[in-house]
């Protein structure tokens, strides 16, 4: 699992992807209530893990470049923000699901896919409350002949 987060005067914004056996899912979040940095990628570990968890994940390695974030649920580097102690206690809680866990901090250009999702969600005007942003891999045009056949 991959994740990051980001935080501007904009809003803040999430993006996780999952990997498991050649599959992929990748997911986006546009946060709509006042948050740090950190608690930005505090938010999007959480909702990589539960996302992880619905799909019935029991072994997880989990990537990401917020050192602070990482070595914070390893335990290495304390927590004494009170916000950022409550997500470390809901991680904990959630943690107990896997068999399994790594974590590994990875510079920013191997989570190039994860952050580009957070920009996205952060600048993603919504029109409604629960979007959904699809992406096409074929022009419509294509598309219409597969299912059109020209005379």
């Amino acid at each position: 699992m991959y994740f990051d987060g980001s935080s501007t005067f904009q809003g803040g914004g999430i993006g996780v992807v999952l990997k498991s056996l050649g599959e992929e899912q990748t997911f986006a979040y546009k946060l709509q209530f006042p948050c740090s940095n950190n608690e930005v990628e505090n938010e999007a570990l959480l909702v990589g893990l539960k996302a992880a968890r619905r799909l019935g994940i029991k072994r997880l390695k989990v990537f990401g470049d917020s050192e602070l974030v990482i070595r914070q649920f390893e335990a290495i580097y304390g927590v004494k923000n009170p916000n950022l102690a409550a997500y470390r206690a809901a991680v904990q809680r959630i943690m107990k699901h896997f068999t399994s866990t790594e974590y590994k901090v990875v510079n920013r250009g191997e989570n190039k896919l994860v952050d580009s999702l957070a920009t996205l969600a952060i600048k993603f005007v919504l029109k409604k409350e629960n979007m959904t942003l699809r992406v096409k891999k074929q022009p419509t045009l294509v598309q219409d002949e597969l299912c059109f056949p020209q005379d």
